[in-house]
């Protein structure tokens, strides 16, 4: 068995369509998205009250970005929740990229140092997407937000919960979309393509395969409730059920 995936607490996970996974691979990088533009309704658009303007708040929540992942965990592996592959990875045929945290987040700190902040979401049972501000000036705004960065970019409904969200924010000086180099950080990609019994003869495949140097391409597959991930010649690379309950249980 190839161990490759087996629990480190080390891994996080990035899932994606397969156009933006080829333009990941390309420029060795991982785009920077906009609140507005979150699937989350309530981080669309803040409820804001208060004295000042919801214009001035807005534009400046408008300077942050930010890219998501997934965590890993002993008992919920973050590479099997199938809602992500359905949600981010056109359903089973896109990517998930499979990062070491650790050197994911040198880069982010060579990158952006402390303009860059990185944080497990906290769900909570009564999530409010209120900001309530006592200024009413621009600076006023920018001050509550960098104060008030965990409760605005860091919380979400329990609804979202499932996700198991680590997010990497950052601030820039406008609104030019900003990419975050992953250097080393790579450790493999993972297909699912649920509709191919060969996935090596799938295009998609021999894509990936023709860009990826030394980084294994790994594929996934659910059937029957049964889960599993195989390398490129067949192999295990972990035993989803029975590693994670051996090492929960030592």
């Amino acid at each position: 068995m190839n161990p490759l995936l087996v629990y480190s607490g080390k891994h996080v996970f990035h899932f994606t369509g397969f156009e933006s996974a080829l333009k990941i691979l390309a420029t060795k990088s991982l785009q920077f998205g906009f609140f507005e533009n979150m699937n989350d309704i309530a981080e669309v658009k803040k409820d804001v009250y208060g004295f000042i303007s919801s214009d001035i708040i807005q534009n400046e929540l408008s300077l942050y970005q930010s890219i998501s992942l997934t965590k890993d965990k002993r008992t919920n592996r973050g590479f099997y929740i199938d809602p992500l592959w359905g949600h981010y990875a056109q359903k089973g045929n896109g990517v998930c990229f499979v990062f070491d945290i650790n050197k994911l987040k040198l880069s982010v700190n060579d990158q952006f140092g402390k303009n860059a902040s990185i944080k497990s979401i906290k769900y909570l049972s009564k999530f409010s997407n209120a900001i309530y501000t006592e200024g009413d000036t621009e600076e006023s705004a920018k001050e509550y937000i960098k104060e008030h960065i965990d409760e605005i970019f860091f919380t979400k409904s329990k609804d979202w919960k499932y996700e198991q969200e680590i997010r990497i924010v950052i601030k820039a000086d406008n609104t030019f979309r900003r990419s975050l180099y992953w250097k080393d950080s790579l450790i493999a990609v993972i297909i699912c393509l649920p509709r191919v019994e060969k996935y090596k003869e799938s295009s998609e495949y021999k894509i990936l395969k023709s860009l990826l140097v030394n980084i294994p391409i790994l594929y996934y597959t659910t059937s029957l409730g049964n889960k599993k991930v195989v390398d490129e010649n067949g192999h295990k690379v972990c035993d989803i059920i029975g590693v994670d309950q051996q090492i929960l249980f030592e």
